[in-house]
């Protein structure tokens, strides 16, 4: 058998804990995987697994294994990087994860053009705005506005994420304008189910939190929008998202002097000794069409 695929195939199932969840993160059948993983055990001549349960726990040797096995795999991958750092040639699956407004609203449009010009790339991403652990799911990237939870973890800065409220005109007409973040108490919030506060920078600078108290709950950014647009209320969303619709005015910003703290939109990926040449590739072509669009255009 190829020993560093079993390797890998091991790490993996170590890592997800189960053949179900390897397959998956592999793209295979979890009898697949079973069979890679018994023709390692009987080619090193140990058991790796213990398989009494549905969890598949490693043995005393197989956690010895596993130790050695990453290092070796960490030196492939590294080994790989310098060639192709030497050789220009980029190549290779990247599997990213990235949050969901930007990935449908911002980087669908730049990124036909990115992998046009990096043939070589198999591309497999995953849009999600739930927190993915890129060690265990084997992603290369993640794109998102979160704090990264590991901090083993590093974060590459793309962009200053500005936050607006905005409401159609028919709804303010219909209800006012309202003067600062207290008067929101009196007005439709159309807001997402984890969302029972928004937090201003009043003119001194200091935060004012307000609670919301939401009639209209939605988890998703385009119903949000469209439900605004519809009169129904007043939304939260990125700058980017509302621009469109503000310069058509079916939207108009709301308490504009009351600004909303801005979030960091950042590429976090896992510490290697040396970047792969295609993740490299990746985040430059985050800096040089989101370095500034997102913040200097739309501010």
């Amino acid at each position: 058998m190829d020993r560093l695929h079993g390797m890998k195939v091991f790490e993996k199932v170590a890592d997800c804990g189960s053949f179900t969840a390897a397959a998956e993160a592999c793209g295979m059948t979890p009898q697949n995987i079973a069979k890679i993983i018994a023709a390692l055990e009987k080619d090193i001549g140990a058991q790796l697994l213990n398989r009494s349960t549905r969890r598949q726990n490693l043995t005393e040797i197989g956690e010895m294994y596993l130790e050695r096995a990453r290092v070796i795999l960490a030196d492939v991958e590294e080994t790989d990087a310098l060639v192709s750092h030497f050789t220009g040639e980029v190549k290779g699956t990247l599997r990213v994860s990235v949050a969901n407004t930007f990935a449908i609203y911002q980087l669908s449009h730049k990124l036909p053009g990115w992998l046009k010009e990096n043939p070589g790339i198999r591309l497999d991403m995953t849009v999600t705005n739930r927190e993915v652990n890129l060690i265990e799911e084997g992603f290369d990237v993640a794109v998102t506005d979160e704090e990264p939870p590991d901090s083993s973890l590093i974060r590459h800065r793309i962009s200053e994420l500005p936050i607006i409220l905005a409401a159609s005109p028919a709804y303010i007409e219909a209800n006012g304008m309202p003067a600062s973040p207290e008067d929101l108490s009196h007005h439709t919030l159309l807001v997402r189910q984890d969302q029972t506060s928004w937090t201003f920078k009043g003119p001194d600078r200091s935060l004012i939190t307000i609670p919301t108290s939401a009639k209209y709950l939605a988890n998703n950014c385009q119903i949000s929008c469209e439900m605004a647009i519809g009169g129904l209320g007043i939304t939260k969303q990125p700058l980017f998202r509302l621009r469109p619709h503000i310069e058509r005015g079916e939207l108009i910003q709301v308490l504009p002097d009351y600004p909303i703290p801005s979030k960091t939109l950042s590429a976090v990926y896992p510490q290697r000794r040396l970047m792969t040449l295609k993740v490299k590739k990746f985040l430059d072509f985050l800096d040089q069409e989101f370095g500034h669009a997102l913040h200097g255009m739309f501010a």
